[in-house]
């Protein structure tokens, strides 16, 4: 079970405090900031020399050849970045052997963020309590029994292979400090007991507890990410913490943690009353569970809320909850959709603070972006490529094959600026944060980009992550030059740039330029099966079922592509190649059906993208509900609860979509506080796959047009409902920091 403050990070177990194997229980412990080694200048030197030569020779077909020379002359020197590591673990080991354990328990309360375990040995009950405290910046562990005897155990921290150097202080103390590599962040944590009913004393590097029936175990990290003196900052912390009890530490914990968690609230269908585990078995085996969807819904929040606040870094691929020193993909920012499906549902499912640690990681990425743009490209601007790190590393990290050169990864992360501001309309944020950073990000392209044969403008080198096509000599290949994937992407930047200037009055003379840009960017097309077309040179997909959808970009997260557009035939070839997909089904992976079921709830097929949510539930979820890629990662987490929400609201085309891609399978329910484009927040009623009331807030006060199935009417309309394909627009006026208040007419 994962809990955290975004900071620090834990996962327990759940293993009872009893002789059993090596030890007892273990909490994996995160200290956001621990990444090997420190920041690294890793341009290629060759890569200026090498550019021009590098394009000329994807311009000719000779695709081979150029991805031989950017593989030695582009990528980064030394290819491969450093990982982020896991903090260690607490260690908890037992000598006394019991009576086997009964009615064990353990759960997680999404709304408070505390984790329970509980059982029943020798003789009586044994209870551990855990949070990660935002506000006192402690992990907080209370264990409890009234068992004979109370509780002989041991604990202790362990950072294997690199336990650092151990410290004690008194009799209740006890850590390590260390450094992260060459280089990298000095850190420390400590580990504090108190409130002992019993006897507690530190041995070795353990604190030792004897026949003891109650203590809080309290757990500090500190870097000098933050601060300059990491062991200081620990035991300042842990002193001040400790001066209070558990339960006044939880409820401090509470009040800032469900304050911010309960914005959202959403029900589908009755909730049965079992054990998720049992729940998530039963749906495996085939049976139905609506309510279980509305139950990953907000543990997809949970874990962002957990995982990134104001002041934080960003989501990493397997957060704050990564249990290893060389962990999968470096447990980095992949920049091509991983890191980016973290933050889908930060608008839409009421967390937009939770948003803001991926927009100072952008300020950071500019700065060093302009270094790799310039020495690399000679462009001016900001560039960024497929994967990222603490230090906002902007190199094309691996090799061609693992398709480095992809020069996307700023510019669509630069997106998520503007979409923060089109949900909450802050313009001092458009001002601040947003305008420069799409500037930046258009501006690289504005010198990067050339002409092909047809006079179209084109990103050379580049791939459509990760995918591979077929030669006309039969081999495959991935560089390119000009994917979908670019276009769509650099036409929603343009367009949202040229909108922002517009908003603020900035740039006036520049929007000539960026227009210009927009008309030569190729246009979405489709190939001989009638599938919209990955790549501008008509290849052919070597791996049908491939996991990315990076060609659909324009479906979604972007908006160029929709069944309500006046010409449909782009969506219908959408959902066509994302049938086709899956038919084939060589490379189902957890993120990709979420970043599916999204796509689908776009092209308004709810029942397609409710088979991609029941796929994740059958194929990629652990019991614990984590997402599984597999192996663990976070992005499909937040991929569901994005994906949900997008089926019971949209408002990406001008318009307050209400249900619009509702699947048979929830035909009631009640959601309160989804966020809508334009300073709204939106909560509704549906019965029998309609809905009944809908209430729309509005922060900014404007006039809005609503879409819904159903026909809605109230005494703030602008005239009757008009009928139109699949129900009915209406029109009406909302006031700032008033709520409009629609119900159903008729049947």
């Amino acid at each position: 079970m994962p809990i955290g403050n975004a900071l620090l990070g834990a996962m327990l177990f759940g293993r009872p405090l009893r002789c059993e194997d090596y030890y007892s229980e273990r909490v994996v412990l995160n200290e956001e900031s621990l990444w090997y080694g420190g920041p690294t200048r890793r341009e290629n030197p060759d890569s200026a020399k090498s550019i021009a030569e590098v394009r000329q020779l994807l311009l000719e077909g000779r695709i081979k050849d150029a991805e031989y020379l950017a593989d030695t002359n582009l990528t980064a020197a030394p290819r491969n970045g450093s990982p982020y590591q896991t903090l260690g673990e607490l260690v908890f080991t037992s000598h006394r052997e019991h009576d086997p354990v009964k009615n064990y328990r353990r759960e997680l309360d999404l709304e408070t963020g505390l984790a329970t375990i509980s059982y029943e040995w020798s003789g009586g009950r044994v209870s551990m309590r855990a949070f990660c405290s935002a506000v006192d910046q402690v992990l907080a562990i209370e264990i409890a029994a009234d068992c004979t005897g109370g509780l002989d155990f041991h604990v202790y921290l362990r950072r294997r292979p690199f336990d650092g150097r151990v410290f004690r202080s008194g009799e209740s103390m006890v850590g390590f400090n260390g450094q992260a590599g060459p280089d990298g962040v000095e850190f420390a944590t400590a580990l504090h007991g108190a409130f002992v009913d019993g006897r507690m004393h530190t041995s070795g590097q353990c604190l030792v507890f004897e026949k003891t029936t109650s203590v809080t175990l309290l757990v500090a990290a500190s870097s000098t990410w933050r601060v300059a003196k990491p062991k200081k900052d620990c035991l300042k912390t842990l002193a001040k913490a400790s001066r209070q009890d558990f339960d006044t530490l939880l409820n401090r914990h509470v009040d800032d943690f469900s304050s911010q968690f309960r914005t959202v609230s959403l029900s589908i269908g009755k909730e049965p009353r079992a054990f998720t585990d049992l729940r998530l078995d039963a749906v495996k085996n085939g049976k139905g569970d609506a309510s279980l969807a509305a139950l990953q819904f907000q543990f997809g929040r949970y874990l962002m809320l957990s995982s990134s606040r104001p002041g934080s870094l960003p989501t990493t691929l397997q957060g704050i909850w990564c249990d290893s020193m060389t962990p999968i993909w470096n447990c980095n920012y992949t920049l091509n959709v991983n890191l980016q499906m973290s933050y889908w549902p930060a608008e839409s499912a009421g967390l937009p603070d939770c948003h803001r640690p991926l927009f100072d990681f952008l300020q950071r990425l500019v700065e060093r972006g302009r270094i790799t743009a310039r020495s690399m490209y000679g462009c001016r601007g900001f560039v960024a490529h497929h994967t990222s790190d603490i230090w906002a590393d902007s190199t094309p990290t691996g090799g061609v094959y693992a398709s480095a050169l992809w020069p996307m990864g700023g510019a669509w992360l630069a997106l998520h600026t503007w979409d923060h501001y089109t949900f909450g309309l802050d313009q001092a944020f458009l001002k601040n944060v947003a305008y420069p950073i799409l500037r930046e990000a258009a501006l690289f392209f504005e010198d990067y980009l050339i002409k092909n044969a047809r006079g179209q403008l084109v990103a050379a080198p580049s791939v459509s992550p990760e995918n591979w096509f077929v030669m006309p000599d039969g081999t495959r290949a991935k560089m390119c030059a000009g994917a979908a994937m670019d276009s769509q992407v650099l036409r929603s930047l343009f367009e949202a740039l040229l909108e922002a200037s517009v908003v603020l009055g900035s740039d006036e003379k520049k929007r000539a330029c960026w227009a210009r840009i927009l008309k030569k960017l190729p246009a979405t097309d489709l190939d001989e099966s009638g599938r919209i077309r990955e790549w501008v040179e008509p290849y052919r997909e070597y791996d049908p079922g491939h996991r990315h959808l990076s060609h659909l970009f324009a479906v979604f997260p972007g908006n160029h592509i929709s069944p309500l557009n006046p010409d449909s035939s782009l969506a219908k070839a959408a959902k066509f190649g994302l049938l086709e997909k899956l038919r084939q089904a060589t490379d189902l992976t957890g993120w990709s059906q979420a970043w599916m079921a999204n796509m689908f709830a776009r092209l308004l097929d709810g029942e397609e993208a409710w088979k991609c949510l029941r796929r994740i539930q059958t194929k990629f979820t652990h019991e614990s509900l984590l997402g599984d890629c597999p192996p663990l990662n976070l992005d499909g987490n937040f991929g569901f609860t994005s994906a949900v929400a997008e089926m019971l609201l949209q408002s990406h085309r001008g318009e307050i979509h209400i249900l619009p891609a509702l699947p048979k399978a929830w035909p009631e329910g009640e959601v309160r506080g989804l966020r809508a484009r334009g300073g709204f927040t939106v909560s509704m009623e549906w019965k029998k796959g309609r809905a009944e009331r809908v209430e729309v807030h509005s922060a900014a006060g404007a006039s809005l047009r609503i879409r819904s199935a159903s026909r809605l009417s109230c005494s703030g309309m602008v005239g009757e409902p008009i009928p139109c394909s699949g129900g009915f627009v209406i029109e009406a006026t909302v006031p700032a920091d008033a709520t409009l208040v629609l119900t159903r007419l008729g049947s």
